[in-house]
């Protein structure tokens, strides 16, 4: 026992700085998280995904992207003359702005609108006008530039910015208007991807996760230092189980010399 307080003694001192540091990070960040939480009202916990959630997040990102650029490459196959392949690229080019733009802004700022403070609420809520806005003139530029390629003309991006600023909702067929709401579901479904990226309010998603991971932090290594102090006894209970047997062997031995001896002293006699 004295060998084992001494080894769990030396152990311990190795590790107190750092159990003492992580101990006051986890401290000081659970401070933090109360700190946010009674200024802007929170009195629920933060909701976020997973690691694995938010992989899968932007899995569905990359996802539209390839989705959306196939879609536009059947489409703007007609006016290409490399073909399907060749307009996948540009389709593709034009479906990574549309998913991407609206994914950013559904991360970034449209939670905003849950905000307490209403100049920020008002920022969310603007934001959104913002991202439909995007969605619906990247979408238009999308079916104005199939119109162009369709019409075989000569510089299809020049015709597209002129039609898109002087007649925005005159599209050729009905194609055009499928491309269109194509694009904009699509920048839909992205933008609640990155709104659901993380906890709808504002900031509150970061700063549980900084609290939650520097207690982990801290636990995890608890846990380790425990595990080898354990391990450390459980080491030393053997070699006193051993001992044990050893000194109950030797007892036998002992015993059965004495009984010799009197065995002895007897036919002496």
């Amino acid at each position: 026992d004295k060998e084992f307080e001494r080894k769990a003694s030396a152990r311990l001192s190795e590790n107190v700085g750092v159990l003492k540091t992580l101990r006051e990070t986890a401290h000081r960040r659970r401070t933090e998280l109360d700190a946010f939480k009674a200024k802007h009202c929170l009195e629920r916990e933060a909701h976020y995904p997973t690691p694995t959630g938010s992989f899968l997040r932007y899995g569905v990102l990359a996802m539209l992207v390839l989705l959306e650029g196939a879609f536009n490459a059947v489409f703007f196959a007609k006016g290409i003359d490399t073909g399907l392949l060749g307009g996948f690229g540009m389709a593709a080019a034009f479906a990574a702005l549309n998913v991407v733009v609206a994914f950013i802004i559904g991360k970034i700022f449209v939670r905003y609108v849950n905000h307490a403070k209403l100049v920020l609420k008002v920022l969310g809520w603007t934001s959104v006008v913002v991202a439909l806005t995007a969605m619906g003139t990247i979408g238009l530029g999308i079916a104005h530039y199939r119109d162009a390629l369709t019409a075989e003309l000569a510089n299809p991006a020049q015709a597209t910015l002129q039609t898109l600023s002087q007649t925005p909702f005159e599209l050729t067929d009905m194609f055009s208007w499928a491309l269109f709401i194509l694009s904009f579901v699509f920048g839909l479904i992205a933008l609640y991807d990155g709104l659901s990226s993380d906890d709808l309010y504002p900031g509150y998603g970061t700063i549980s996760r900084r609290a939650r991971v520097a207690f982990d932090d801290y636990e995890d290594e608890l846990t380790e230092l425990r595990s080898e102090l354990e391990e450390m006894k459980n080491e030393k209970l053997e070699a006193l189980d051993d001992a044990v047997k050893k000194s109950q062997a030797g007892v036998a031995r002992i015993g059965a010399l004495i009984e010799d001896k009197r065995t002895a002293g007897s036919r002496l006699q």
